[in-house]
């Protein structure tokens, strides 16, 4: 038992994350970590998380020159132990690369996309606590640090063998599973929901297309005519129409640098990312317009106009219909009829770009240092 006074030793833990979704991972986990590492590890420590944003993934897809970049800033900052978050997708051996671990250099690796796109702050949590009593102990012996990592993480994800001496221990998912998981972390980090900001003239002007078409009783009776399978068909249409206009207009689109697997891969992972993420952003704002359009039938609307158009007794179906189809035609012709956005939500909803920018950053933190 500690002595009352007696200082602890302290145990200072650096997060090298990738600007956005990483830095605000990073800065997240950081404030419960240390009651966990207390509570799992060692609660005879003092454990100092300290969270620094750089672009440190920039112009690399090795995992070993990332170890290497991460422990050498953690020589530099003083950091017992060091570990890096990048929204990078990183393949090794054709599987997703999830984690690489240098017991050695008490630096490891997380690739955050690989850990899936549904519970990832659980998942990046347990990683990284598995990880710092993994390094923790390889301060004290290799060997033992690199074997308990290796026995601790198994299914959904499999140790592997590494060919690169300064790895100790590699995390990987599986060809099927892992890829899929990997997609989907990659429409994670990407925040469809930041979507919304750039969108949102595209949508005002759907929202004004369609209040005037509440009010035309031709729609009334297309509404009443066209049916659930062709209404469906539309949507899917408009909503299609709307996300190719934005990857053309934006130039979002991720062409294959050299004509290798390795590249065809890295392209396919990027563009079917962007085009998941641009669906579920433009799919939330479709939602929000179709709410506002039943809204806006059921105040305006009256149930015997209807009836007198229809021939029919009306009911909450009727004006669902109606919605739907208002909803649609201003979604296509939003689509067709505006310039959309330039806006950098829209643009960071591709990784090419994220990727383009990060190594800019990291040739401006180059030539400021130097300066």
């Amino acid at each position: 038992m500690q002595a009352a006074g007696e200082r602890r030793k302290r145990v200072t833990v650096g997060l090298l994350a990738d600007p956005d979704t990483p830095t605000d991972l990073a800065q997240e986990l950081a404030e419960e970590l240390p009651e966990l590492l207390a509570a799992k590890v060692d609660g005879s420590l003092e454990w100092v998380l300290e969270v620094h944003s750089s672009p440190f993934s920039a112009q690399t897809e090795d995992s070993g020159t990332l170890v290497s970049r991460i422990a050498r800033r953690a020589r530099r900052e003083g950091w017992d132990i060091a570990i890096g978050l990048t929204e990078l997708p990183i393949r090794a051996g054709g599987r997703p690369l999830v984690a690489d671990a240098s017991a050695s250099q008490r630096a490891a690796v997380i690739s955050l996309p690989a850990l899936g796109g549904l519970r990832m702050r659980t998942r990046a949590r347990a990683a990284l606590l598995d990880l710092i009593r993994a390094l923790y102990a390889g301060q004290r012996e290799v060997e033992a640090g690199a074997a308990k990592l290796a026995r601790k993480w198994t299914a959904p994800f499999r140790t592997s063998a590494v060919d690169d001496e300064l790895i100790d221990v590699r995390l990987v998912g599986t060809m099927a599973r892992g890829r899929i998981r990997l997609l989907l972390g990659m429409v994670r980090s990407n925040r469809p929901w930041k979507l919304l900001p750039g969108l949102a003239k595209a949508m005002a002007a759907a929202l004004a297309t369609s209040a005037v078409s509440t009010l035309n009783n031709t729609m009334w009776q297309v509404s009443d005519t066209l049916g659930t399978p062709r209404l469906l068909v539309a949507m899917v249409g408009s909503i299609a129409l709307l996300v190719a206009w934005l990857i053309i207009d934006a130039e979002l689109w991720e062409r294959v640098e050299e004509p290798t697997p390795d590249q065809r891969e890295k392209a396919w992972f990027y563009n079917a990312s962007t085009v998941l993420t641009l669906v579920v952003g433009v799919g939330i704002c479709y939602l929000g317009l179709l709410v506002l359009n039943l809204l806006l039938a059921a105040f305006v609307l009256r149930p015997v106009l209807l009836q007198q158009t229809f021939g029919h007794p009306v009911g909450v179906g009727n004006y669902f219909l109606l919605s739907w189809l208002v909803s649609t035609a201003a979604t296509a012709g939003a689509a067709l009829g505006s310039s959309l956005e330039t806006d950098d939500a829209i643009r960071a909803a591709a990784y090419g770009r994220r990727e383009r920018e990060r190594r800019q950053d990291a040739i401006d933190d180059a030539a400021d240092e130097a300066a």
